[in-house]
């Protein structure tokens, strides 16, 4: 669930009382790839807005809808997040992963990435993008909120079915864990577990897991 704002004249803030949700729903296949639909929905109105899959820790997304100044209709899949990128490298143009850690929300698990721009040298910490969740600003690591008119794309909260998951307060809580260098384990048996720093687990309990390079939650 989202909330829109923009900057007035002044940069100042100004929300605006329009909310909508972005909802992942259903197994289709489109452009000979198994993908999830995602659907736009704001009042009573509800589109199909683009479709999005994941393989090796990509996310990609054909949009089939604009936002305004994030997205426009795709001509081909679009690689959307890296999740195998490392402190220091490049997220997107001009902006960089500068930190990596790990959240526990509802006894789950998961890594965050905060994203940054590059300044005299030093990345500096924006946003943060959180595996399976997304960003702050939803879809979006961090809105564009330096020029006049440009809106800003707030995340209420995740949803599963009517229970929230993850609440916009969480993707800031204190980490867990800070020292994440790979969420992908090197070697793993048909049967075995591996927690998302790439580390064996005999008996897993609540989280989120990989087995057989799939990630498995367990709740």
């Amino acid at each position: 669930k989202m909330k829109d704002a923009f900057l007035d004249d002044n940069y100042l803030p100004v929300v605006i009382d329009r909310y909508f949700s972005l909802k992942i729903e259903g197994d289709t296949v489109f452009n000979g790839v198994d993908c999830k639909k995602i659907y736009y929905k704001e009042n009573d109105s509800t589109c199909l807005f683009a479709y999005a899959y994941e393989e090796n820790l990509k996310i990609y997304f054909y949009f089939l809808k604009s936002m305004k100044y994030f997205c426009s209709p795709s001509t081909d899949w679009e690689l959307f997040f890296n999740f195998n990128l490392k402190v220091g490298e490049l997220y997107r143009p001009e902006e960089y992963i500068a930190k990596i850690d790990t959240i526990e929300v509802q006894e789950i698990k998961y890594p965050r990435f905060w994203i940054g721009l590059k300044i005299d040298g030093e990345i500096g910490i924006h946003s943060p993008i959180v595996y399976s969740i997304g960003g702050d600003e939803g879809l979006w690591g961090w809105a564009i909120q330096s020029i006049t008119g440009y809106p800003s794309y707030s995340c209420i909260g995740i949803y599963n079915g009517d229970k929230c998951i993850f609440e916009r307060s969480d993707y800031r809580k204190s980490p867990i864990n800070t020292a994440i260098e790979d969420i992908t384990p090197d070697k793993q048996s048909s049967s075995d577990f591996f927690d998302l720093q790439g580390r064996k687990v005999k008996n897993p309990t609540k989280g989120l897991y990989i087995k057989e390079g799939n990630k498995i939650l367990v709740k």
